[in-house]
Parts: C-alpha cells; sequence; structure tokens
C-alpha cells in the first residue's frame, strides 16, 4: 500500500475511535452494567467477606488478587486524604508505621490517580482501564506513523500492543501505568530528533517523568533503558556517533534524562531513602542468584555447556543456511519447514544447557495452566508473569515476517534486539540472560517485568511485517518470500513442538531429582560450624510436583536429626545416624508433593545438633527449588495456533486486495487477544466489593489506639485500609527491617516465614504481642485456652472469630530503665535475654532465690528496658503515665507524667524525617528496637512526634528548579540553538 493521502487528522480521531471501541467492547461489563471493574475474587473467597457473600459465588480469577487486595485499598485511603486536601507522606495503617509515599506503589502523584480527588473509587478502575488500552493503543499508532508505516498497519501494531499480554493481565497495576508510556515516549523522541526545538525535547522530558511517576521502578527501568538503547542507534543511524551533531544530541538527551529525574524527584527521593534501608532490598539480593525468572542461565564454561552450545551454533547455521535456498513460493515454504526443524534442534540443545519450554508460552498461553479452568501456577510462575509476553499467533507470525523481510529499515533492527535481550533475558536464552542479569539494579529486579519491551517490540515487528506484505502484495511472489520461509520456519518448529511433547523438549520432566551437587552460588550453605553438607537441587532445576522432593546429604558427626521446611512450613523430621568413614552422617528425605502449586519454592534445612541450646547451636539452610507440574498444549490454543497459521497462509497466499488483507489481519488478531484476555479482568457486584460483615464491622467500631493481627487465612493484608484499624502485618514489598526482627521475637520456630501468621507458628503467650500493641487477634482457630487471649466481648460469633489481647499494653508507654543494646553480646534483644539476668534482678529488685525463666526475663526486658544504640546520660529508674491526646498520620502529641527519670516509647518505627519536641523544644530523637523512644525528666511534659522528611521537602525543592530549567528548554532558544546549526536525517 501507498501513503495515506488522507488528512492525518482525520486518520488520527479514527484511529481513536477504533481504539476506545476496543476498550468499550473489553471491560463492556463495568460499561453497560453496574458492575464495578475490578475482581474481588479473592476477598470474596477468605474471611470474613466469605461469610456475606453470595450463596451461588464462583471464582473466576484468582490470578487477579492484587487487584483487591493491594490496589483497591490503595487507591480508596488515597482518595479518602486526597478528598481532605492532604498528601499521605506516612501511614500508621500497617507494619508498625511506615512511609506511605515512600512505598512509591501508592502512586500518589501519577497524573490519573489524582482523579480519585473527584470520582468515586469504583468508576475510576473502569476509566483507569479504558485510558490505559486507548493510550497504549494511540501512541503505538503515532509512532508507526511517524516511522512511515500506513494507516491500517499502524492501527494494527497499536491494537496489538494495547491488547497484549502485558498490557491486559496488568491492566489495574501499577505495571501498566509505565509500560502505557513506552510508545509515547519513543513516539517524541522521533519528533525530537526530526524538529530539534525546545518544545520538542520537553515532550520527552515529559513522558520520561510521566513514567516514573507511575509507580513501579522496575518496569520503569526497563522502560528507561529501551528508550536509551532505541535512541543510541537511532541517533548513529542518522548521523553517526563521532562528530559533534551526534554529540550535541546526545548531550541534550542526557540533560533530558536528568531533567525527568530532577522534575519527579519528590517522589523518588523518598522512595530511594524507603528502598535502601528495607528488608525487599535483601529479599531482592537473595533472589538475584536465579539468572532467570523460571530457572535457567546456567554457566556455559562447563564441557557439557560447551558441546550442547556448539550444537546450538551449528543448528543455527544449518537453519540460516536451509533459509536462503527457496527462490520460489514453494521452495521457500519448504526451506522454511527446513529451517524450523533445525530450530527444533536448535532449541533441543538450548534446553541442555539451561532453556526450559517456558518460551513456548509466546504462542500457547494457557501451557502452564489457566486460571478460568481452575489452575493457577504460583510464585514466579504465575499467570501474569509466564504470559506478559503474548501478542497473539498471527502477530508473532507477522513479527517474525517484519523481522526478516524489513530487516533493512532502521528501526526494525532496533526492535528486533530489543525482543531478542528483552524475551532472553526473561527465558533464560544462553549468554543473554547471564549477560542482562549481570549488570547493576537488573540483577535484583524481577524478569517478568522486562515482558514489557517483549510485547512492544513484538507488536512494531507485527506491525512492519503487516506493512510489508501489504505493499508486496500485487508485486512479483518472490517478494514475499522472506514472509513465506519465517511462516514455514515458524510452523515446523511450533509443530514439532506439539507432536513430540514434552518428551522432546523438557529433559527433566517426569523425573525426581535426587543426590544433587551442590551449586556454587549455595556454597555458603555447604560449609558452616554445624558440619552440615546438603545436596541439593540447583535453582531452576524441575522436579515432578507429582512425585515428590528427594534430598540427600551429609550431616557432622554431632547433629542428631535433620528438619526440613518448604515455604516456612515444616514437612518433615529424618533422624540421622550411621557413619562415613570420615566422621559424617548420611541422612535422605523425600516428601510427595503432589497438591504442590508449581513455581520457585524456597527448601530448607534445619539440622539439630545433639548439644544443650546453651553450648551448641542449629543451623539453617534454605535454598530456592522449583516445583512444577506436568505441562500440556491444550486443545484451545492447539486450534488457535493452527488457525492462525491457515489464515496467515490463505490472506497472504490468496487472491485479496491490500485493502481486505489488512482488515482481515486486523480482525483476526483482534478476535484472538479478545480470546485471550477480555475475561481477565471480571468485574463485580458493588454491594459484594468488600461487603459489610461483623468481623471488620466490630473492630472499627473499637474505640482506641490498638493493632490487629490476622491470621494467614483471614483480612487480606492492606485491606485494613478501607477500614481505618492498624494491622501488624501489611503488603509493602519493602518493609521495615527493623521491625520484622522484633515480630521474629514471637516465631515458635525461627526458620518459618515472617508473614505465616497463625497459632502454630507464632507464640501469643509472649510479651513481645504485648508491647507491640496488638489488642485483638482474628483467627479461625479455638485460641480460647492461651493465656491472656479470650474471645472478645459483643464480638462476632461463628467460623471467624475475635480474640482479645487482655495484656495488651498501650501504643506509648514509659521504660525505667535502657541498655545500649550495642554492648550486648550479639547486638540485638535475643542475646540480651540470654546475658543480662543480673542486670535484671538488681534493676527489677528480683530476689537471687527466686528463678528467672526465659519468658519472664523477656516480659521484665520488655516493660522496663529501652534498647538504645547509644549511651545517654541518664539514670533511670523512673515510672510515668502516658496520655495520646492527638494521633495523625504525620504527628503525635502526648502527654506525660513522669516520676523520676525514664524513657518514653512510642512502638511505632523509628524512621529518618521523624522530629520529637519535648515542651516545645526539640530534643534528640533515639531508636529503641524499631521504636522511637525519648529521654525525659520528673516532671509534666508535653510530647509531639512530627514527620517532615527531608527527602520529600529536599525533593520538592529539586523538583522546582528541574522545572524552571524546564520552560527555558521550551521557550528560551538560544538552550537549544547548537540543535539547528546543520540538517539532521535519517539513512533508512
Amino acid at each position: 500500500m501507498g501513503p495515506d493521502t488522507r488528512k492525518p487528522g482525520l486518520l488520527f480521531v479514527a484511529a481513536l475511535a477504533f481504539y476506545l471501541c476496543v476498550a468499550v467492547f473489553f471491560f463492556r461489563e463495568a460499561v453497560f452494567t453496574e458492575r464495578v471493574q475490578v475482581c474481588c475474587d479473592t476477598a470474596l473467597s477468605t474471611y470474613p467477606w466469605s461469610l456475606v457473600r453470595d450463596e451461588g459465588f464462583e471464582m473466576r480469577n484468582p490470578a487477579a488478587a492484587d487487584q483487591c487486595t493491594v490496589f483497591y485499598p490503595w487507591f480508596h485511603y488515597t482518595a479518602k486524604m486526597l478528598k481532605q486536601g492532604e498528601v499521605v507522606l506516612w501511614t500508621p495503617h500497617v507494619f508498625g508505621g511506615v512511609p506511605y509515599l515512600g512505598n512509591l506503589s501508592t502512586a500518589i502523584f501519577y497524573p490519573l490517580n489524582l482523579l480519585l480527588a473527584i470520582i468515586p473509587v469504583n468508576s475510576y478502575f473502569l476509566v483507569q482501564s479504558i485510558f490505559k488500552l486507548v493510550a497504549a493503543g494511540i501512541f503505538t499508532y503515532l509512532l508507526l506513523k511517524r516511522l512511515g508505516l500506513g494507516f491500517v498497519s499502524s492501527l494494527f501494531g497499536g491494537t496489538v500492543y494495547a491488547c497484549s499480554g502485558f498490557m491486559i493481565l496488568w491492566m489495574i497495576s501499577n505495571l501498566t501505568s509505565v509500560a502505557v508510556l513506552l510508545p509515547a515516549l519513543l513516539w517524541s523522541t522521533e519528533i525530537f530528533l526530526d524538529r530539534k526545538n525546545g518544545p520538542s525535547l520537553c515532550l520527552v522530558i515529559a513522558f520520561l517523568a510521566l513514567q516514573f511517576l507511575g509507580a513501579h521502578p522496575e518496569t520503569s527501568l526497563c522502560v528507561s533503558a529501551a528508550w536509551g538503547i532505541y535512541t543510541f542507534f537511532r541517533v548513529h543511524r542518522g548521523t553517526g556517533l563521532f562528530n559533534r551533531r551526534a554529540a550535541a544530541i546526545f548531550s541534550y538527551l542526557v540533560m533530558a534524562g536528568l531533567l525527568a529525574i530532577g522534575l519527579v524527584m519528590f517522589q523518588l527521593w523518598p522512595f530511594v531513602e524507603y528502598m535502601s534501608a528495607s528488608y525487599g532490598l535483601e529479599l531482592r539480593n537473595q533472589a538475584a542468584r536465579s539468572a532467570s525468572l523460571y530457572g535457567g542461565g546456567d554457566p556455559l564454561y562447563t564441557s557439557r555447556g560447551a558441546v550442547l552450545g556448539l550444537l546450538f551454533v551449528a543448528s543455527v547455521l544449518a537453519a540460516a543456511w536451509f533459509f536462503r535456498r527457496g527462490r520460489k513460493p514453494g521452495p521457500a515454504l519448504f526451506s522454511g519447514v527446513l529451517a524450523g526443524l533445525c530450530l527444533c534442534l536448535c532449541v533441543k540443545a538450548g534446553f541442555g544447557i539451561s532453556l526450559k519450554p517456558h518460551l513456548l508460552v509466546q504462542l500457547f498461553p494457557d501451557l502452564y495452566g489457566s486460571p478460568f479452568d481452575g489452575v493457577r501456577a504460583g510464585g514466579g510462575s504465575a499467570y501474569p508473569e509466564f504470559n506478559g509476553g503474548y501478542v497473539g499467533v498471527l502477530a508473532f507470525l507477522l513479527a517474525l515476517c517484519g523481522s526478516i523481510a524489513c530487516r533493512k529499515r532502521s528501526p526494525v533492527g532496533i526492535f528486533t534486539c530489543l525482543f531478542i535481550l528483552s524475551f532472553g533475558t526473561v527465558h533464560g536464552l544462553p549468554v543473554v540472560s547471564q549477560v542482562i542479569r549481570s549488570l547493576p539494579v537488573f540483577d535484583v529486579c524481577q524478569p517478568g517485568r522486562i515482558l514489557c519491551i517483549t510485547a512492544f517490540s513484538a507488536a512494531i515487528l507485527s506491525a512492519f511485517g503487516l506493512d510489508h506484505l501489504l505493499t508486496n502484495a500485487a508485486g512479483k511472489g518472490n517478494r514475499r518470500l522472506p514472509a513465506l520461509k519465517a511462516v514455514g520456519a515458524a510452523c515446523a518448529l511450533l509443530g514439532a513442538g506439539t507432536v513430540f511433547g514434552w518428551g522432546f523438549f523438557e529433559p527433566y520432566a517426569g523425573n525426581v531429582l535426587s543426590g544433587f551437587v551442590a551449586d556454587d552460588a549455595l556454597k555458603e550453605h555447604n560449609t558452616t560450624p554445624a558440619g552440615i553438607e546438603l545436596s541439593v537441587p540447583r535453582p531452576g532445576h524441575a522436579f515432578s510436583a507429582e512425585k515428590g522432593l528427594v534430598a540427600e546429604g551429609m550431616a557432622g558427626p554431632r547433629v542428631t536429626s535433620v528438619r526440613f521446611f518448604l515455604d516456612g512450613l515444616g514437612i518433615g523430621t529424618v533422624p540421622v545416624s550411621g557413619e562415613d568413614g570420615s566422621g559424617g552422617k548420611r541422612f535422605s528425605f523425600s516428601v510427595p508433593l503432589d497438591r504442590t502449586k508449581e513455581g520457585i519454592h524456597w527448601f530448607g534445612v534445619k539440622a539439630e545438633p545433639s548439644l544443650e541450646p546453651e553450648e551448641g547451636e542449629s543451623r539453617f539452610y534454605s535454598m530456592p527449588v522449583t516445583v512444577t507440574h506436568p505441562k500440556e498444549i491444550s486443545f484451545k490454543n492447539t486450534a488457535i495456533f493452527l488457525g492462525a497459521a491457515a489464515l496467515f497462509m490463505i490472506v497472504f497466499l490468496g487472491a485479496f486486495t491490500p485493502a481486505l488483507r489488512g482488515g482481515l489481519a486486523l480482525a483476526a488478531v483482534l478476535v484472538e487477544l479478545v480470546m485471550f484476555g477480555a475475561w481477565f479482568n471480571c468485574t463485580t457486584e458493588p454491594d459484594m466489593v468488600f461487603p459489610d460483615n461483623p468481623v471488620t464491622d466490630f473492630l472499627s467500631a473499637r474505640p482506641g489506639l490498638f493493632r490487629v493481627l490476622p491470621e494467614n487465612a483471614t483480612l487480606q493484608p492492606s485491606t485494613n485500609y478501607l477500614y481505618g484499624y492498624h494491622v501488624l502485618r501489611g503488603y509493602d514489598c519493602l518493609e521495615n527491617p527493623e521491625f520484622n526482627k522484633v515480630v521474629s521475637l514471637l516465631k515458635r520456630d525461627q526458620w518459618v516465614d515472617i508473614h505465616h501468621y497463625n497459632s502454630r507458628t507464632l507464640d501469643y503467650e509472649s510479651p513481645v504481642l504485648d508491647l507491640l500493641n496488638v489488642r485483638y487477634i482474628v483467627s479461625t482457630d479455638d485460641l480460647s485456652g492461651i493465656n491472656g487471649l479470650r474471645l472478645a466481648p459483643g464480638g462476632p460469633d461463628g467460623p471467624c472469630r475475635v480474640y482479645e489481647n487482655t495484656e495488651a499494653m498501650q501504643r506509648a508507654c514509659v521504660a525505667g530503665h535502657w541498655i545500649n543494646i550495642n554492648t550486648v553480646p550479639g547486638g540485638n534483644l535475643a542475646s540480651a535475654i540470654r546475658h543480662l539476668e543480673p542486670l535484671l534482678r538488681r534493676k527489677c529488685a528480683i530476689p537471687e532465690n527466686e528463678p528467672l525463666t526465659m519468658e519472664k526475663s523477656m516480659a521484665l526486658l520488655l516493660k522496663n528496658f529501652a534498647f538504645l544504640e547509644k549511651d545517654i546520660e541518664l539514670e533511670g529508674g523512673g515510672s510515668g503515665t502516658v496520655e495520646i491526646e492527638e494521633y495523625e498520620n504525620e504527628s503525635v502529641r502526648l502527654k506525660v507524667s513522669m516520676n523520676g527519670e525514664g524513657i518514653l516509647i512510642l512502638t511505632d518505627n523509628h524512621f529518618p524525617g521523624w522530629r520529637v519536641m519535648v515542651d516545645g523544644e526539640e530534643r534528640e530523637l533515639f531508636r529503641s528496637l524499631s521504636f522511637r523512644a525519648v529521654p525525659l525528666r520528673h516532671g509534666e511534659h508535653v510530647v509531639e512526634f512530627v514527620y517532615h522528611p527531608g527527602s520529600f521537602y529536599a525533593g520538592c525543592k529539586i523538583s522546582l528548579a528541574s522545572l524552571v530549567l524546564l520552560l527555558l528548554f521550551a521557550f528560551v532558544p538560544s538552550f537549544t540553538s547548537l540543535l539547528r546549526r546543520r540538517q539532521f536525517s535519517y539513512k533508512t
């Protein structure tokens, strides 16, 4: 098809109307009925909301859990605060108090989220969904038009990206708030490289800054990296690299990046401050050992890896040779088939190194099950994570055509490279995965976020492929040979995958791995003072979940038993006996895991020494293992693949006009993507969006300041934002590590995951629970036999009950004594309990003949001592009473009456930015464990805590200065004069 002669404005309106119609169809239930565009299945399937749900309730999509348990509560709380004219910087609702703005994921300043101040939350989710789908489509359309494609091809590419797996599966998430701006960023960059003026540069800066405000740093990293790579090669293609012209352009683009970061520094600086001192960063560093999302990435520098690597390369060369043989349509298809079979051999070789069959989800999205069929993968193998790069079979075939037939067109090579880099990083392609995952920052990012680049690159390449076939449809057959070869190769490759099945592709399928050789990455777990040497599965190696887990290893001579855990919960204990001749003892353990969800799990081992606890020490080991279920290609996916391939043949080999070809291709891909994702973001009846129930009604009506401990099966994390009460846990991704250490003192077994809250994993009689101001526990178990707990008077009755902790302390209290925790051996509270018995007896006046148990010691320490990090000039020994006069998010005012000297402790988290005023005079604020502490002398005092984060206010100043510079670039020509000295054009 030739260039469009129609008016660009009219075409733009037509494209906008088309994408709006697609969005309305995708979200038609919420548009044409009263239902709410948010999936509340997870909440309605758990207590207490399951008590009041409709009788005919059926969970439709458990994979959309974050919609109701994370984003809905955050948006609801943000809307409430915005309507009151308040921007929340700190929240005491979860984890003992955390930065709300610093969480970043709350996305307060994302422009679209500011609508929460004027529209209902229930309506906002529909507005957000329609906006994202339309924006993704129209910006991709504008980019493709800017790159010289026709109207139908540009419309096709925008449709593919807007309805791709990444956009649809993460629609109600911050991931797409960022990803939707990727085509806008590249479009604005094309305008800048063409016009080279201040306003166009400001447009680049604006979109770059907005994607940071999208509030998903991992996706922003991927988008920014893709923008950098794209811009680098576009400038190289236009002017070359080693000249003044390129230097001027790059200098302005670097300034654009810095200005974009400066504009949003008020949001980024609090996030960096919070992240750098968080527990989440530690977890990401641990997870960085896995080279790809689904395992793999094993080193190639072994003899086996080298042989298979050579086979891999030989297969690629053979495929390329066959691919060049066909000179006519028939031989072209045949040569493509031969190339495809060679690629099968190539893939087989790759699996022997590190590849897993996950790469086939690009064409078979239900490969690992579908949430709609009642099958859900867990952990890193969740349905959205696997299928984020899905663009449909027809689009994938066209992308393959475009990458080959249009390879000489300058943007195509860039997008082909971006596709290979992103797809290869996620799916463990040899070399690609190792290189990308070794880069700074990328090593702690979840690779699945990179699939936004995969989906976008495939959408762009598919538009180029369609444009090529439409443009050359009326020409000689040999102009379509690259496309026909590509189709033949794809059909042979995927057909072989279907015919041979997983016996061909998955060398580890159906086997139980035992007698593993420990991986070098886990070397620190293999040699310890306890004498344990474990032989465990390497990260990423699959074993059959139907048969079970087998672990064999060697224990030191002092070890009597070994306990095994999966995801923090005990799954078995085996005694250790026998000698191997070198003083070690062998052990073997196996357990069926037929009901375990597939995904990456943490397998842990605890060695129990025969010595007494005072003399010996238990050792813990943990390592990631991958649990997989048998995989199969569903009949539905097979039919879609074969139908799309057949349609491709018919449309582009038949005698159709270009307009009809384009229309059929657009209709076919739209039908295919609608079949894939139109029902993923299901809706909920308005009265079933967190319906009133006796448990939350009771907790919301309780007077005073207290915390709630919800057990695992109750009150999903973050839902407390809807009701106003404070909880011990939450969903934050970052968390406060010092607060986690305090909560860990409640654990019955230190290996148990910190968030497994129930009476079997936590000690509800511990004084730590009292110190943390936990007044209520919501449980489905009978807790009436636990000391200090009783059924809450007037509380709900039934399967989900509320228990009151009658010994819970106030949120603020006075400690008569203090300890410099840095002078205690071990530097933590557990060590203090063991080593400070003489001090306890002296300070608390306990007779020498009175026994002092561990439990009593802990109670005395927590209720009478502050644990500071440096010495202070205070004798202590006093007592006092505290009255909370005012308690807000960012300010707390207390009235304290002191009898002697002591330390006021507010059991909310200490964090940079908190200040304290005592009787109107600012004092130094100390940290006791994770709490805020203030030394006080005898008398009456008014103590006020105020949150004034320097990171936010300093960030605001930087943002203001950046805005001034942005205006200068936009309106003062001298700031961009260097760009206009010579004409800039691209080689095409």
